[in-house]
């Protein structure tokens, strides 16, 4: 049998992600603030804190870092997280990543809490105070209450809580009393009476619940817990709060008993849906009490282990704990065992009902029925009907009940039975749908339809179809809403279109997707209200969905066959509103059809007009027009109809009749007509338009202008002339003329215009038109002789035909126009006029003349040319010199006064020298055949250098050549005359030493002169030419010069270099130098630095270009130069002279050379001198070099004066020691390298070098001041390697204290086989600070192979500090087996040590196989331990199973059993495993008690367990002897249902009251009828009555009389006969009134129904009273 109370694991808290460390869990470092986090804090030994949260509900965990954090508490509702570390408060929201609140208390705070989401409570040493998240950030805590004295500070506080509405507060803690024992002290305090009272407990709990089933208010409940000597007591009592000061439950003092020494409560919670409490005590001890009975119902210890804290388990109302082994585990009432346990064990049906009830459990049915059937009978019909609301599952609420409570007798001055029944059930909650129904029943024909809809506004009742029946007919609106609530859409659509509704009808069935027949709809409404039938049909169309819902040809229609033409029209024209496409085709037409047929013509034009129709068919409409008169629409009907066919019809005809009556037309409708028209037919259109051109002039002209593309503009051109219509094509080709480029338009524009007499349009067109044809028109306007000549001045001007214009001028006797013309329109074209005159022989006057009028506006350069391509240039003189005075620039005017000049030999050189604006390679080009003296100046004032070279080459012009080159500096021009060695450079070059350079005073000059023979590499003539100048002539101190002279010197004339350097003074010496050197001219390279003071250059000289050390010795001595001394030292080192280069450097005091210098000394072992000067750089340098240093040092070390060196290092150096020292190690120096590593304090170093040494001891001495790994390595190796066993053990210590180094150093040990000393150095490591796990194995791993017997303490003693894996694996390999399932176990690997222990017999031990086992849960391992103790300890089986009984299935644990024994075996095991009606257990047991024959136990266990095959049981059951079981035979075949065998089985056993009863349970008539034809037949008269009595209900009155009389039993019968008559008269007489109430109500309601007779909307659905029980069948489409 399941219990009432269950007990659960939630989490497991060393399994957090990194674990926790140990002794973590306890109730200073965990929090549990609600069922939903704990909270706790993770200490490392370095005093590192980390904070780990763990989600209840998602069973994960997450780790945050905290500082220093005393103590943290999570919100019980979010992911708020509360910090205190000492008095310093905070609050932080952790998924937003922000702080909330924050204060520093000023108080010591021993205590705090979270009282709710909103406020933490904060206990102090003396007083409690509240606080708040809301409101100021940094608020204080608000002062609560003080501490009692009985509270003070000697109480360990554990719990703080307060009731929902802190109206009281309670605080909780344990003191130790005088025995030593723990006390519990709880002070509770009242917030609004500001008193407080101290209690015995130390733990308790406020609720808010509703505690009797008759009264609505909450009672806040208190229960407080305590186990002060001399025994635990509960206290449960109701607290006064707010307006409830009576009190509804009493206060309970209960005691109980705590079966552990020193247990005290921990954690209380009361579970608001069973009204129990739960208490857990700190030993594990869990105790359920219902508090209005204040009874114990059970007490169970669900866990072995300490629980130091609690709370409420919302999930379940129970409590959820955590106790010191990381376990969070819940305690809860158990809703399948509660009500079973309660009623069998403790036998109080009336808690187990009120338990039921409270928390909706089932199991206690048949209890409700009985007491539902006893207050039934007693009349009390309102607890009754209290009794179907509590019942669980609404297990009494059906219609059965009602008719029970319908038919119950009313009793005198008391309300009807059913009227009680419906007053508690609306009280208490809603009806179902059956009591709804009978509701509207009872009330609605008495008038109580507003009750109804009052009642469904509170949403108290089910809403069925049937319901909305009875309220339609007397409340409409009420029934539509319930319609709408159950989705009956016909019912709600009917209503609301019988109430003349269509819209919110066509809104609904949109809504809900319902669609009813709406053609019939439309038809019904176009009958009887044609405009409202307008908007139904166009909500249809547009509102029901992406497609019509009615074709709206057919509404249309409906519509005009009704004679509703302007409804039809009005239908149309809004669904086509801003829908003109082309499937709307047909319904366009069918809208202008029916209006021009049906309305009057206008209705058509304004649809017309109003542009709303586009795709309409023209060939349909336009005959139609055509005869109501409206050509226009009439054409446009043609038109679109001859479109639509792709020209297949050829309307043109109709279309020009139509055009007759053009008269009347729009204009602009007319315009735009033509251009719906192709071009032949818009061409026929027009001529029918221009036989009356007079009244359609204007019209005609828009059109041509609008249609010239399309109509062609020379069609139209030849239309109009063929009938002469200047005028015409004079206005429409001057409107398309600004927009084409036809010379034909064009010229037909001007031709116009000179025939309508335009002259000034004429003019203006001649003069801005690029577009006619100039020669066509010239030749027409001479042809036309116009009077006006500017036309043809325009075309002549434009076009270029000025020579034609000045030849027609003159000869029509006009010469005054050509003065006109060339002053008043076109001064430009004056050279071509001039040039004509002269062609024509004209008068020089008349020219002058003309040019004169012309004036400056004459272009210059085409007048020059003009003139002097006819050979008049000198005609032009006087207007040239004329624009010469009035300053003009132009170079052509300058250009002809030049030729002018030269050719009249007038002040030419003058001209050509001052004027800067002629073309001097023009005019120079005019003068070179006339005078190449002229041409000189010109092309000088030019700069045109090609041009002189030319000419003074051609004439001999050398001396003015070599000024010229002189003068302009141009290297280019020099390279180009000097690049050929020829007579002619000669002679140049003779001008140029002569006569060009002599008379040149500017050094620049001769200096590019110089550049421009170096260039030409005239290397003997630049020669001699710098010696005429620089030597002998004016330029004998230019720097330049003298360089240039002493370079071409080296490269020409290497005799007279010396003589240069010697005489010269201003010369680049260095550069100088350099070139000489370059060129192997060292004594002159010598020279020039020694005569311009360059010592060190000098010298450099002599010791590397000349190799003469002698005279660089005497050279040095006599310079007495530090960079002497210095360059001599250094090539004297490179010739390994190391003594004299040493003595040279030291003279030149520098230290730059101490590696060199060591280096050559090295080499020839000179460590003397190297001494000398190591002793002067450092004394010289000044920037104290660390090098000196080091090469002193490192001297010192190699010639092993080690007292120097020792001396040395004691004064400040610089010396890099550790190099210096790596240096003397490597080459073998080991007695310098210690003095050296000594001096660093280089300890690792140290020791290599005194192991080299073969100093052991200083060795480990300067490993422990190293403190390295490696020379701890390097040291144990080489003690080991000398059996310095005792130094090797000092120095492995410190080793293996290093995880990584402990399998090296075990490993080298091992193979000497030193195992004794390794064990040695383990246990001393394992004794040092900072031993680590690897140590202790190691040496567990140590004992297993050689001390075995030590090796189960070691393992106990360091159980937490073994690498459980490793020594598992060592003891498997040197088979300890005992020792393997300690570790196992300590591991908390079940499985294993499970294993372990069945596969050796020395691990085995039963109660640790018990333990280990009830950690597996349903593991396979659990069955196989189960054969293990069937085949080696079967007395101890049903121990074992005992242990595991939660976890293993029955079933398996059967196999397991009867594989090696039969099953009598487990029979205990078995009847406890009964509790879960497993079929083969309940079998199995049937069996066993079959067989021996107990009756009592097989009745009990087919009684209370169903789960097994009744039919074969009872049917062996049937034939066995014992009558006890024949008995337990006819109780399954009751059980069950077969009560047709049930009876057989009575009968056979006479056992006539089972039978009796039997048939009365059957209900069946049949069978009942059967047992009385037995009775009578067996004349058992007193069975025949008890049977009427029983089965009154089932049999027919007409057969028991029958049967009575027939067989002499009228007498027994009686009885029955009498009930039943006055059963019947009551049932007539009720009829009889109920129908009589019915037919009044109906008349009643008659007039209110009347008024909702409106013409119905939908046809073939009957209206009318629904009576009850009739449901009348929904129309066609509703279903």
């Amino acid at each position: 049998m399941d219990k009432p109370i269950v007990s659960s694991e939630l989490f497991q808290l060393n399994n957090v992600q990194g674990g926790l460390r140990p002794n973590t869990i306890s109730f200073k470092t965990l929090t549990l603030e609600s069922d939903k986090f704990v909270c706790v804090r993770d200490v490392q030994p370095d005093g590192q804190c980390s904070l780990v949260v763990v989600d209840l509900e998602q069973r994960t965990s997450e780790r945050h870092n905290i500082k220093d954090a005393e103590s943290a508490i999570m919100n019980p509702n979010s992911r708020i997280l509360a910090l205190r570390s000492r008095e310093n408060l905070q609050v932080f929201n952790i998924d937003a990543r922000e702080r909330l609140k924050a204060c520093a208390f000023n108080d010591t705070i021993v205590f705090w809490k979270w009282v709710d989401e909103r406020t933490v409570g904060i206990v102090t040493n003396t007083a409690v105070y509240h606080w708040v998240l809301d409101g100021v950030v940094d608020a204080m805590p608000t002062h609560m209450f003080d501490r009692s004295q009985e509270m003070d500070a000697q109480v360990q506080i554990l719990n703080y809580k307060a009731d929902a509405d802190k109206k009281w507060l309670m605080l909780s803690g344990v003191a130790r009393a005088a025995d030593n024992s723990m006390a519990g002290k709880t002070q509770l305090y009242s917030v609004e009476n500001s008193a407080s009272k101290v209690l015995d407990g130390s733990a308790g709990t406020f609720a808010s619940i509703r505690i009797s089933p008759t009264d609505t208010r909450n009672c806040n409940v208190m229960c407080l817990a305590s186990n002060n000597a001399p025994s635990g007591r509960i206290l449960m009592m109701e607290l006064p709060t707010g307006s409830k000061t009576d009190l509804s439950l009493q206060r309970k003092l209960l005691d109980v008993q705590f079966t552990a020494p020193g247990d005290f409560p921990v954690a209380l919670s009361i579970s608001p849906r069973h009204k129990l409490l739960t208490v857990v005590s700190r030993c594990g001890q869990a105790l359920l009490c219902d508090i209005w009975g204040g009874e114990l119902i059970t007490s169970e210890q669900v866990t072995s282990n300490i629980v130091f804290c609690g709370t409420n388990y919302n999930k379940t109302g129970g409590v959820v704990a955590v106790s010191n082994q990381g376990a969070v585990f819940h305690i809860s009432v158990n809703d399948h065992g509660i009500t079973p346990f309660i009623k069998t064990q403790l036998r109080n049906p009336e808690l187990a009902l009120r338990i039921a009830s409270s928390a909706n459990l089932g199991g206690v049915d048949e209890l409700f029925r009985a007491q539902l059937n006893q207050l039934l009978e007693q009349g009390n019909y309102e607890e009754a009907a209290r009794v179907c609301f509590r019942a669980p599952n609404n297990i009494l609420r059906t219609r059965e009940t009602l008719n029970r409570f319908s038919m119950a007798q009313q009793l005198p001055g008391q309300p009807a039975p059913m009227s009680t029944y419906f007053k508690v059930m609306l009280a208490e909650s809603k009806l179902n749908s059956a009591e709804s129904v009978e509701l509207a029943r009872a009330v609605v024909p008495k008038g109580g339809a507003g009750y109804v809809k009052q009642q469904f506004d509170e949403d108290k009742i089910v809403i069925t179809e049937e319901l909305a029946e009875i309220m339609a007919p007397v409340d409409p609106e009420t029934a539509m809403k319930m319609f709408y609530k159950i989705e009956a859409h016909p019912r709600v659509v009917n209503l609301m279109l019988s109430r003349n509704d269509a819209q919110k009808a066509v809104a609904y069935c949109k809504r809900v997707n319902f669609t009813p027949d709406w053609r019939v709809v439309i038809n019904n409404f176009v009958r009887v209200n044609p405009q409202e039938a307008v908007g139904l049909a166009l909500m249809l169309h547009r509102e029901m969905g992406p497609s019509p819902v009615l074709d709206p040809h057919d509404v249309v229609d409906m519509f005009v066959t009704a004679h509703h033409v302007q409804q039809a029209t009005q239908f149309l024209l809004e669904i086509l509103q801003g829908h003109d496409t082309e499937e709307n085709g047909k319904l366009q037409t069918k809208l202008l059809e029916i209006n021009i047929k049906h309305s009057n013509p206008t209705v058509a034009e304004k649809i017309f007009a109003g542009n709303v129709c586009s795709h309409y068919d023209g060939m349909i409409l336009a005959p139609l027009c055509e005869r109501a008169g409206l050509f226009q629409r009439a054409i446009e009907c043609y038109i679109k109809a001859q479109f639509a066919s792709n020209s297949e019809i050829d309307n043109l005809a109709s279309i020009r009749r139509c055009l007759s009556q053009a008269q009347n037309f729009n204009a602009e409708w007319l315009i735009d007509f033509f251009g719906k028209l192709n071009q032949q037919d818009s061409l026929l259109c027009l001529q029918d338009l221009l036989t009356n051109h007079r009244q359609h002039f204007k019209v005609i002209v828009q059109v041509a202008t609008k249609y010239s593309d399309a109509l062609g503009s020379g069609n139209l051109i030849h239309m109009f002339l063929e009938k002469d219509l200047f005028d015409i094509l004079y206005y429409y080709l001057g409107a398309i003329s600004p927009y084409t480029r036809d010379p034909e338009v064009h010229f037909r524009y001007i031709e116009a215009a000179a025939e309508v007499g335009q002259l000034t349009e004429l003019e203006r067109m001649t003069r801005e038109s690029p577009c006619y044809d100039a020669e066509r028109t010239k030749n027409y306007l001479k042809a036309k002789k116009l009077s006006d000549l500017w036309p043809l001045i325009n075309v002549c001007d434009i076009h270029n035909f000025i020579p034609e214009l000045v030849r027609y001028l003159i000869d029509t006797n006009n010469m005054p126009m050509i003065e006109q013309f060339v002053q008043r329109r076109s001064p430009s074209k004056t050279p071509a006029v001039i040039g004509t005159l002269l062609d024509c022989n004209a008068e020089e006057a008349f020219i002058k003349n003309i040019l004169n009028a012309a004036g400056t506006m004459c272009p210059v350069e085409t007048l020059v040319e003009e003139v002097e391509s006819r050979g008049r240039l000198r005609l032009i003189q006087d207007w040239l010199e004329a624009r010469k005075n009035e300053k003009k620039t132009d170079v052509a005017l300058h250009n002809a006064l030049a030729k002018i000049y030269v050719d009249i030999g007038q002040n030419v050189e003058s001209f050509l020298e001052t004027n800067d604006y002629y073309d001097p390679l023009i005019v120079g080009k005019y003068c070179e055949n006339r005078d190449p003296g002229y041409s000189y100046i010109a092309y000088k004032k030019g700069h045109c250098n090609d041009e002189i070279i030319e000419l003074t080459t051609k004439n001999g012009m050398w001396k003015q050549l070599a000024r010229h080159l002189v003068k302009v500096q141009d290297l280019e021009l020099w390279a180009q005359v000097l690049k050929d060695n020829t007579p002619q450079r000669q002679q140049l070059v003779e001008a140029v030493q002569q006569t060009a350079l002599p008379e040149s005073k500017v050094s620049d000059e001769v200096s590019c002169a110089v550049r421009a023979f170096m260039n030409a590499d005239m290397t003997h003539e630049l020669t001699a030419l710098l010696d005429q100048i620089v030597v002998h002539g004016e330029f004998r101190k230019n720097r330049f010069l003298e360089n240039l002279l002493i370079m071409s010197a080296i490269r020409a004339r290497r005799d007279k270099v010396m003589e240069y350097v010697n005489n010269l003074q201003d010369y680049d010496a260095q550069d100088i130098a350099n070139i000489a050197t370059g060129a192997e001219l060292h004594e002159v390279a010598y020279t020039v630095y020694d005569k311009h003071n360059f010592k060190k250059e000098a010298i450099t000289v002599l010791v590397q270009d000349l190799k003469d050390m002698p005279r660089a010795r005497s050279y040095a001595a006599k310079a007495d130069l530090p960079a002497v001394w210095t360059v001599l030292g250094q090539y004297l080192l490179q010739d390994h002279e190391v003594s004299e280069a040493i003595d040279a450097l030291i003279r030149a005091k520098n230290p730059d050379f101490v590696e060199q210098v060591s280096a050559a000394a090295e080499r020839v072992n000179q460590y003397g001198d190297l001494i000398k000067y190591l002793s002067m750089a450092r004394r010289e340098s000044k920037s104290k070099d660390s090098k000196i240093d080091t090469f002193i040092v490192l001297t010192y070390a190699k010639t092993g004066r080690l007292a120097d060196l020792e001396e040395f290092l004691k004064d400040t150096h610089g010396v890099q020691v550790l190099s210096v020292a790596d240096k003397c190690f490597a080459d073998g120096l080991y007695d310098s390298a210690r003095v050296l590593y000594t001096a660093a304090s280089n300890f690792p170093k140290l020791a290599l070098t005194l192991i080299k040494l073969k100093n052991l001891q200083g060795a480990v001495e300067a490993a422990v001041r190293a403190q390295s790994i490696k020379t701890w390595k390097e040291v144990i190796v080489a003690c080991l390697e000398a059996n310095e066993i005792k130094l090797a053990n000092q120095c492995a210590v410190p080793l293996v204290i290093q995880a990584e180094e402990l399998p090296g150093v075990v490993r080298l040990y091992e193979q000497m086989a030193l195992w004794e000393d390794l064990l040695g150095v383990l246990k001393t490591a394992a004794a040092a600070q900072g031993a680590h796990m690897g140590i202790f194995t190691e040496l567990g791993v140590l004992l297993a192979q050689y001390k075995p017997e030590k090796l189960l303490d070691h393992v106990n003693m360091y159980p937490k500090k073994i690498n459980t894996h490793k020594m598992i694996a060592a003891c498997e390999k040197y088979h300890h087996w005992n020792v393997l399932r300690v570790l196992h176990v300590g591991n908390e690997d079940w499985l294993a040590a499970t294993a372990a222990m069945m596969q050796h017999v020395d691990a085995w031990d039963h109660e640790v196989f018990k333990d280990v086992t009830s950690h597996l849960g349903s593991s396979d391992i659990v069955y196989s331990a189960i054969t293990f103790y069937v085949v080696n300890h079967p007395d101890l089986l049903m121990d074992f199973l005992s242990s595991v009984f939660k976890k293993v299935d029955a079933e398996r644990v059967m196999n397991e059993v009867s594989k090696n024994a039969p099953l009598f075996l487990i029979r205990p095991f078995l009847e406890a495993a009964q509790d879960r009606n497993n079929k083969r257990v309940n079998e199995s047991l049937n069996a066993m008690y079959i067989e021996e024959e107990d009756f009592a136990a097989l009745r009990k266990s087919v009684d209370s367990f169903n789960n097994f095959d009744s039919a074969d049981l009872s049917a062996k059951l049937e034939k066995m002897e014992l009558f006890e079981f024949r008995k337990i035979a006819l109780f399954l075949h009751r059980k069950n249902r077969r009560f047709f065998h049930a009876l057989e089985v009575a009968k056979s056993n006479k056992l006539y009251q089972d039978a009796i009863e039997t048939a009365a349970e059957s209900a069946d008539g049949a069978l009942i009828e059967k047992l009385l034809d037995y009775f009578v037949k067996e004349q058992l008269q007193d069975c025949f009555a008890g049977c009427l009595y029983a089965c009154y209900d089932y049999v027919e009155p007409h057969v028991v009389v029958e049967k009575a009389w027939t067989n002499k039993m009228t007498d027994v019968a009686m009885p029955y006969m009498i009930q039943v008559l006055a059963e019947l008269s009551g049932k007539v007489n009720r009829l009889e009134k109920a129908m009589s109430d019915a037919q009044k109500a109906v008349k009643d309601a008659h007039p209110a129904a009347a008024a909702n007779h409106a013409p119905l909307m939908i046809e073939n659905f009957h209206q009318g009273h629904v009576n009850p029980g009739f449901h009348p069948t929904p129309a066609a489409g509703f279903h």
